[in-house]
């Protein structure tokens, strides 16, 4: 026994020792060799090793699943933070607009006191309460960050209502539309289009600016200061020029 014991791995010593401590020497004698005895205490001990193992990777598949839903939830989250100041940048802009409109028609109307004639009915007349809704599902579907369906929807604006009250708002926000896409030369296409055809639009000043920024996200930062200056100039003490101000200072930190 001396020998066997000898021969043995520590692992077994220690399996035998804690295998005398708790089971009696009667107990021993009745169990088989000692052999046999070291062989099932090692076994017991190799399963419980296993089986710990098994609890924490089942521990840590639990963790990562719990992060992976955090993890989603926090996207959505995020997701619709973009979404809402999306929402405000847009809505904002439309007030702004509507202001600019009031007070451009304001001294328009006070110009003159005598009453002035009505014009002749249109052959095909407009209805405006229809002209309104087909501009503002166009821009519902902008805020609601569904670009190619208000591209669609601002063109047919476009296509229906070529003078309509809200023409140089939907041509300007076509131009938005390539802008935020990326899609730079369209972008640059629809708010040429907005200064040739509405050069008096309250939109000419952000058109010109968002213009200067095509081009500067174009690499062509000669044309962008071009434009850039340009409202600065034209437009003095307003948002625009104050935008362009602050792009024309970057451009020129880059060496342009």
């Amino acid at each position: 026994m001396t020998v066997m014991l000898r021969t043995r791995p520590l692992a077994a010593a220690l399996a035998m020792s804690m295998l005398t401590a708790v089971v009696s020497p009667t107990a021993i004698a009745a169990d088989g060799s000692l052999d046999e005895r070291v062989g099932r205490l090692e076994r017991l001990l190799e399963s419980q090793v296993l089986n710990e193992m098994l609890d924490r990777m089942t521990r840590l598949q639990r963790e990562v699943q719990q992060l992976r839903g955090q993890l989603e939830e926090a996207n959505h989250q995020i997701e619709g933070v973009r979404k809402r100041q999306r929402e405000l940048y847009l809505d904002v802009d439309r007030r702004l607009n509507q202001v600019e409109r009031a007070g451009a028609t304001a001294p328009a109307a006070k110009a003159s006191e005598a009453p002035v004639a009505p014009e002749p009915v249109a052959a095909v007349s407009v209805d405006p309460l229809l002209e309104q809704r087909a501009y503002e599902s166009a821009f519902k579907l902008l805020t609601d960050g569904r670009h190619a369906q208000a591209k669609t929807g601002f063109q047919a604006y476009l296509e229906k209502y070529p003078k309509g009250d809200y023409a140089d708002e939907s041509q300007y926000w076509l131009g938005e539309i390539g802008y935020q896409t990326r899609d730079f030369d369209f972008a640059l296409a629809e708010f040429k289009k907005l200064t040739e055809n509405f050069p008096q639009s309250t939109k000419m000043p952000n058109a010109l600016l968002k213009s200067g920024f095509v081009y500067y996200e174009k690499g062509d930062k000669a044309s962008a200061k071009s434009v850039l200056e340009d409202v600065v100039k034209r437009f003095p003490d307003t948002t625009a020029a104050r935008l362009a101000g602050n792009r024309l200072q970057l451009i020129k930190r880059e060496g342009g």
